[in-house]
């Protein structure tokens, strides 16, 4: 619910993490994910209630559960129980997780400060009578009103260096006003807000409001708090790279704020804690002393393997300056490939780090345009009539035109494009440039079809002659990436399209239903967090690379389990995401996927020449992956140098030529082979399962369009019968496919 992201402080550049404690742990599932961010560590699950089997049979065998208070735990000496004698070792622990942990040990509440106007700073809370008898209340019943603010406070006293506290926007309701925070808004109204009543019951009856005021008060508030005008700003983590387990779904009770610790004597260790704000009626009831508890937990910690200090995360999540990647980059050509494209192509990061705010002058209209004019893009109610829809097309179109011919200054941005193909990288920077490159993809795409839905008319189109405004940057930025095609990428159209927090800036279906909406969310939110997840996947790749070079077959299997155990978690971003409840059938093709279509091409020396629009076949992680796997590319050299960017290119390349599967020599290799199979076998049920689920959304009727697919923005041919014979092309793809994943 926070950030997209299961843990949003972090995590994912700690390599040496040999054990671990999920403090609190509840149901188990973040201890799950923990293990299988550290597969090579110790993982346990501490809490005060044993976790459900069905959690328990899911965990992977580097997880261990253990009952107990950890305000019990001897930290000083080993004792007799499984925390003091396992867990909590003097120099003998890397890794404390807890979420929500404040809410056992010491009385942080959610009664705070204020509710506010959403999207504003208006205080709304101040007059409301229930609020101001909740805090009186509070105050008499020696409450902290501090809330997560207060956790600074208690860590530094503890001996703790706090890196960092952000916010986010909290929605008391799922409101097309708070896109950002929806799922925040479904969890407060299906889960909390039932309990107000009896938390009101508890809190104002202690100071004697019963009966008809108390009955008067509640009612008021759960109508003041179901207002879809009010909510309430919770911290948010600069670090989009940290939902390094794909789906935040799961993790329903990861509310809140975030403080990154380490004691500033020792700095080795590391403490990461998640405070969570809302009402909830046991939390009312002081449990215990945090200052009791951080410092006994300042008491221990476990030595670095290295003398080398744990590297600080910049803003991204990725290690500064590349960090983490100087080893691998000095060794092997592997390693060398894979830090270029994360410095050069993602501005330091990976996925992507991209800007959309701090521009030259020059090129900040095409942002504003293409938000200005987002209103005008999408239709609840496509026609059906063609004249209709030429009609709102050509709308969209000349209002486009006329505003970047009012407001763009062609000279300027060539001018600052030039200036950047010569290596100059002051202005703009390079996480700017990837941000103004997705901007004028984007901006491409919408002047296209100039309709969402896609309809026939645009469909029919051979040639679109796009604003000069739009086609004279776009050389320099192809040729920055290495590609050609008129479509852009799957690089600049999605990844590029998220800025530092996480919120994606150009959105296809402002206004429209939340169907529609939180359809487009989850869906090209999928691709980033697969990406995500396969930073480490392809460190890993190439460690198996250079273990298996130097002959050490342990590391290399080592290396291989890693990449097994991600790749399980990578790919159920696709099995929890990619299903009708989370993005739908009868909108995908529709209002999604086909605003990525492209249906047009151009004369190059006389020659039509038409392009595809974007596809999952170009997604780095599967192509690096089949390389590595030694499988057969599925995309033409001509469509590789049209879609892929060149430096992504490349790691696949390095990839296949160092990939050793077909050097194994039977027994001797055994334990590498059946470990390589592994992976192979979770891609065939992974494609297996893909062409399986993709049929539906292909298989929409949609009377305003022809058939077409996510890359093809026609199948329909004068002797088509029907759309299963349409998409037979693409299902024998997907079959072809299938049957090389071996």
């Amino acid at each position: 619910m926070i950030g997209s992201a299961p843990f949003i402080a972090h995590v994912q550049h700690r390599w040496d993490v040999s054990k671990a404690v999920d403090v609190g742990c509840g149901t188990g599932v973040a201890t799950i994910q923990i293990a299988a961010i550290f597969p090579t560590a110790k993982v346990y699950g501490l809490d005060l209630s044993p976790v459900p089997q069905a959690v328990q049979s899911m965990a992977s065998s580097n997880v261990a559960w253990a009952e107990g208070n950890v305000l019990d735990a001897a930290f000083d000496t080993p004792g007799d129980d499984t925390m003091s004698r396992e867990i909590f070792v003097p120099d003998n622990l890397d890794y404390i997780f807890g979420r929500m942990l404040f809410l056992g040990i010491d009385n942080w509440s959610s009664i705070g400060t204020g509710i506010y106007r959403v999207g504003t700073d208006e205080c709304v809370s101040d007059q409301w009578e229930w609020h101001q008898a909740i805090l009186a209340s509070a105050t008499h019943l020696g409450i902290s009103r501090s809330e997560g603010s207060g956790a600074e406070v208690a860590m530094k006293a503890a001996g703790f260096d706090v890196l960092s506290v952000q916010r986010y926007e909290y929605s008391f309701v799922p409101s097309s006003k708070t896109p950002t925070s929806q799922a925040m808004g479904r969890y407060v109204q299906a889960k909390l807000i039932p309990q107000y009543p009896e938390i009101l019951r508890k809190i104002l009856g202690a100071r004697g409001i019963v009966g008809e005021e108390l009955e008067r008060l509640t009612k008021d508030c759960l109508r003041d708090i179901s207002s879809e005008e009010v909510g309430r700003p919770y911290p948010k983590p600069t670090c989009k790279q940290e939902s390094l387990l794909g789906s935040s779904r799961e993790m329903q009770y990861d509310a809140g704020a975030y403080v990154d610790l380490k004691p500033s004597a020792k700095p080795s260790r590391r403490l990461i804690v998640v405070v969570a704000f809302s009402f909830a009626a046991s939390w009312y009831s002081p449990m215990g002393s945090n200052k009791q508890f951080f410092e006994a937990l300042s008491s221990f910690s476990k030595p670095s393997k290295t003398e080398t200090p744990v590297e600080e995360a910049d803003e991204t999540g990725t290690m500064s300056k590349l960090q983490d990647l100087k080893s691998i980059k000095d060794q092997h050509e592997g390693g060398k490939v894979l830090a270029e494209l994360i410095e050069k192509d993602g501005a330091g990061a990976w996925p992507p780090k991209a800007n959309h705010t701090s521009w030259p002058r020059a090129l900040q209209p095409y942002k504003k345009i293409y938000l200005e004019l987002n209103s005008m893009l999408p239709s609840a109610n496509p026609s059906l009539d063609d004249g209709v829809n030429e009609e709102r097309r050509n709308n969209y179109r000349s209002s486009m035109r006329k505003l970047f011919a009012e407001r763009v200054n062609i000279s300027q941005v060539e001018s600052l494009l030039t200036a950047t193909e010569a290596g100059d990288w002051d202005v703009p920077t390079p996480d700017a440039y990837n941000g103004f490159y997705c901007a004028v993809a984007v901006c491409r795409h919408a002047y296209s079809w100039a309709t969402i839905p896609v309809v026939k008319i645009a469909q029919c189109e051979k040639v679109v002659d796009s604003p000069p405004e739009l086609e004279a940057p776009w050389a320099y930025l192809q040729r920055n990436f290495g590609v050609t095609a008129e479509s852009g990428n799957n690089t600049v159209n999605v990844l590029h399209n998220s800025d530092e927090s996480g919120e994606r800036i150009y959105k296809i279906n402002v206004g429209l239903s939340d169907l529609v909406q939180n359809s487009e969310e989850t869906f090209f939110r999928m691709f980033y967090d697969l990406e995500v997840l396969a930073f480490p996947i392809y460190l890993e790749m190439v460690r198996a690379i250079m273990s298996f070079q130097e002959g050490d077959k342990v590391e290399t299997v080592r290396h291989l389990e890693a990449i097994t155990f991600r790749l399980r978690h990578l790919l159920r971003i696709f099995y929890d995401n990619l299903t009708e409840s989370r993005v739908a059938h009868s909108v995908w093709l529709s209002y999604v996927q086909g605003f990525q279509g492209w249906g047009v091409g151009k004369f190059i020396n006389g020659e039509f020449v038409k392009y595809d629009g974007l596809s999952g076949n170009h997604v780095l992680f599967f192509q690096a992956l089949d390389a590595f796997l030694g499988l057969d590319r599925y995309l033409t050299d001509e469509n590789m140098d049209r879609y892929i960017p060149a430096r992504q290119r490349e790691l696949c390349l390095a990839m296949k030529k160092y990939g050793f599967r077909d050097q194994l020599k039977g027994a001797e290799d055994k334990g590498i082979g059946e470990e390589i199979k592994k992976i192979v076998n979770h891609m065939k049920v992974f494609r297996a399962a893909h062409r399986t689920r993709v049929m539906p959304y292909l298989e929409q009727p949609a009377p305003e369009r022809m058939t077409m697919t996510a890359g093809k923005s026609v199948l329909e041919g004068p002797n088509t019968k029907d759309t299963k014979e349409a998409l037979k092309v693409l299902d024998q793809m997907l079959l072809h496919r299938l049957k090389l994943t071996v």
